[in-house]
């Protein structure tokens, strides 16, 4: 690119590459720490903030999201090759997330105890598994690590996404249940079942109203005093 393109251009396109990773950045760190608020600090937990100390802590929760950020990007040069690198932190990032997500849909089970214990222990899985895939290098582990740090790097999401499943459906059966109401358009199985009921009552609805209509020419002419065979 510094050979071949003409002088000036290729700073430009070091520029707009830098921008837009700078926004792309911005925006997930944003995204991340409102996500933390609402779902696990004033929903799950119950401590959520007056409105006005919302952006405090958000930006508090921003901060400590970019520190952690900058931590990994030193603690990356340990693993080799940028595709390592990127498939094992998607793996480690998005396989308890997926596994929330499934136990959410596909269990009428699951509870937030329940569901917020599986994550942690997905979460606590993927700080093992990653800790482990650093310190085996060249398929060879210390005898200290389990033998979860030979395994592919291209599993690291499955196994995650079935162990934060597996804990938390395990964990939900020790307390309540949800309700039907609180699964009705969140569970896949409770959905359908009441668009079926739902249907159901609508098309016996309509039967009724079209057999209403019908009769009634007959009613008005029997209260008029004319016969049924009279009536255009």
């Amino acid at each position: 690119m510094l050979n071949e393109l003409p002088h000036g251009l290729p700073g430009l396109l070091i520029a707009a590459v830098m921008g837009s990773t700078m926004s792309v950045f911005s925006g997930g760190l944003n995204a991340a720490a409102t996500s933390i608020y609402i779902d696990i600090i004033d929903h799950a937990m119950g401590r959520g903030v007056a409105p006005h100390q919302v952006v405090k802590v958000t930006r508090a929760l921003t901060a400590g999201l970019a520190l952690i950020s900058v931590g990994l990007a030193f603690a990356s040069a340990a693993l080799p090759g940028l595709m390592h690198q990127s498939v094992s932190l998607m793996g480690l990032a998005l396989g308890p997330l997926l596994g929330v997500n499934l136990l959410g849909m596909c269990t009428t089970t699951a509870n937030w105890q329940g569901t917020l214990f599986g994550l942690w222990s997905g979460i606590a899985g993927a700080l093992y598994v990653g800790a482990s895939s650093i310190q085996c290098t060249g398929g060879v582990c210390p005898a200290a690590v389990w033998s979860v740090g030979r395994v592919t790097f291209f599993w690291y999401g499955a196994m995650l996404c079935a162990f934060t499943f597996v804990v938390g459906y395990l964990a939900s059966i020790f307390f309540p249940p949800p309700s039907q109401k609180q699964l009705r358009g969140l569970c896949v199985w409770v959905s359908k079942t009441s668009k079926t009921s739902q249907q159901r009552r609508s098309s016996r609805r309509g039967s009724r109203e079209e057999t209403a209509k019908l009769l009634q020419p007959i009613d008005e002419g029997l209260e008029g005093g004319e016969r049924p065979g009279h009536i255009q």
